[in-house]
């Protein structure tokens, strides 16, 4: 988790290749800024630079902002919401994969060893999952390149607060324990029983 701090260029710059990996033209979506406006927009294609959008009917283009933008979406994907590390006192946008009383997220990183492009270099990614029961304004990490946070150092107290996610429902807490399973396939689903069992979150 040290490099998260870094981590802000590194999610733009996914954002950037899927958009250069779709259509030609720009692409439709929306953003949701921090008011809770909801705004039509199409997503450039810049490969370098700042991520941005602009708003139908405008000319403008708007940078991507994690302090300033809730949430966005394009093209029917997956949106990104912004979600707060508050450890690295940051905020960044990941993808959410599960919506409702908790969210889940997920954030990919990009790392290259070596010039991109020239012999020898390499590249890799790191899958990071994020846990929230506030819409990403408090997250807990759960999961960081293969390695189950509750399994490490620390990971007692991740557990906890995992746990405690689920405290209003005492029979799924129950049946959790019980199984003592937190890998990336039981968070999901255990997250999505949650969710059906709990009020609808808009």
């Amino acid at each position: 988790m040290k490099k998260l701090c870094k981590i802000t260029f590194v999610v733009v710059f996914i954002i950037l290749i899927m958009l250069k990996r779709s259509n030609a033209e720009p692409v439709e979506g929306y953003v949701i800024n921090m008011q809770g406006d909801t705004i039509k927009c199409t997503f450039d294609k810049a490969f370098f630079g700042s991520a941005k959008y602009t708003p139908l009917n405008d000319k403008h283009a708007v940078k991507i902002d994690a302090d300033k933008i809730k949430e966005f979406c394009y093209a029917d994907k997956l949106p990104f919401v912004s979600i707060n590390l508050l450890e690295h006192k940051k905020r960044i946008f990941a993808t959410r994969l599960e919506k409702g009383s908790i969210c889940l997220f997920e954030m990919i990183e990009a790392r290259t060893s070596g010039a991109i492009g020239s012999p020898g270099s390499t590249s890799s990614t790191i899958t990071y999952w994020f846990v929230s029961k506030t819409g990403g304004n408090d997250v807990i990490p759960v999961y960081v390149g293969g390695k189950y946070l509750v399994t490490l150092a620390g990971g007692d107290k991740v557990k906890k607060r995992f746990d405690d996610l689920l405290s209003d429902n005492a029979a799924l807490v129950e049946k959790f324990k019980s199984k003592d399973d937190y890998s990336q396939e039981a968070i999901q689903a255990v997250i999505q029983e949650y969710n059906r069992a709990a009020p609808k979150v808009k």
